[in-house]
């Protein structure tokens, strides 16, 4: 049996000198294609100032996470093109056991949520989504609903 693997990043990344978000989705790229792909059940990057430059970082690790339950990334500001990347992933099939999904706070916007909402029937394990503090728009989330 596998061992359930969780990382977990503090909610405001002043906390820890030096850290930096890209190392750790940098260091995680390197782990998951082996070991971690089975056993990382929680991805928690709250508040880790992750921008939407490092979206194909975590696109590239969240590929491999066959056993990942939940993600959050609260207040990442991942923007549109953090959750285009995460729709191609799980577009490709990817993340398909997610069951919590934490976008709050990241700047989506109509477009965003339109990419995400094409690709969310792939996740039929989702019980939980939170999309809260986007600029989604009507039509977005009604593309959504």
């Amino acid at each position: 049996p596998h061992q359930r693997v969780v990382v977990r990043v503090a909610r405001r990344c002043e906390d820890f000198d030096g850290f930096s978000a890209g190392s750790l989705l940098q260091g995680l790229s390197m782990a998951v294609p082996g070991k971690l792909s089975h056993t990382l059940t929680h991805l928690d990057l709250r508040g880790a100032k992750m921008e939407s430059e490092l979206a194909v970082t975590l696109a590239a690790v969240l590929s491999d996470c066959q056993a990942l339950t939940h993600l959050d990334l609260w207040c990442n500001r991942i923007r549109n093109k953090g959750a285009s990347w995460l729709a191609g992933v799980m577009g490709k099939g990817s993340l398909s056991v997610l069951k919590h999904l934490d976008l709050s706070g990241n700047a989506i916007t109509e477009e965003g949520g339109r990419k995400l909402a094409s690709v969310f029937w792939r996740c039929s394990a989702l019980e939980e989504l939170n999309l809260s503090g986007n600029a989604l728009g009507d039509e977005g989330i009604a593309d959504l609903a």
